[in-house]
């Protein structure tokens, strides 16, 4: 079976990183805060596109549902929480540092466990139908 999943999933995550890294190297101009828009939009549709399909799916797979889910979906929680502030922050000027260092620590911890379990998982449980019909969901969020 092709690994679908993990790489459409993984693909999105390094874009979002490409995005993200942008934005850090633009600090302190007017670009910056551009990418960081973007960086967030662009997390914040992944998030919905895991909660509203990928991680109802996997439970179904899985009958886990109160497991790895619930806590991706608390660290979602968390992530949202902090772009908020840290564009709040851009908007007046303020320091970001310890923010960001907060937001890179999560983010990194949080896409290893998806990259390195949950989508490996779904790819190995899931027929190519499955996977099909999965990526229709996504399309029409």
């Amino acid at each position: 079976m092709t690994q679908l999943i993990s790489f459409y999933f993984e693909a999105d995550h390094k874009r979002l990183d490409a995005l993200y890294n942008q934005f850090i190297a633009q600090q302190g101009t007017r670009q910056a805060s551009a990418y960081f828009h973007a960086f967030r939009q662009g997390l914040e549709q992944h998030i919905r596109w895991e909660e509203s399909v990928l991680f109802p799916f996997f439970e179904q797979k899985t009958g886990m549902n109160q497991g790895p889910t619930r806590v991706m979906t608390i660290e979602h929680q968390e992530i949202v929480a902090l772009n908020s502030q840290i564009s709040e922050q851009l908007e007046h000027q303020q320091p970001i540092a310890p923010l960001l260092h907060r937001l890179e620590s999560l983010l990194s911890e949080h896409n290893d466990k998806e990259e390195q379990v949950l989508y490996p998982m779904l790819d190995q449980r899931s027929s190519e139908e499955e996977k099909a019909a999965l990526f229709l969901q996504i399309t029409q969020l």
